[in-house]
């Protein structure tokens, strides 16, 4: 799942390292689970800029 995915992959831990970190994902997750899958609210801003290099 996104960076907690990558660096992991990246660090090349032991097999109990890992195992300790999928439980302790698992256990932060755990409250927002249900039903749908896990969710969570969120929000994320996309912004574009353009500069007009048009002399005046």
């Amino acid at each position: 799942m996104g960076a907690s995915a990558a660096a992991p992959r990246e660090a090349s831990p032991t097999p109990e390292v890992v195992d300790r970190v999928r439980a302790a994902v698992r256990e932060a997750v755990a409250p927002h689970d249900g039903p749908e899958g896990v969710r969570k609210a969120s929000a994320a801003w996309i912004v574009t800029a353009a500069v007009d290099l048009t002399p005046p």
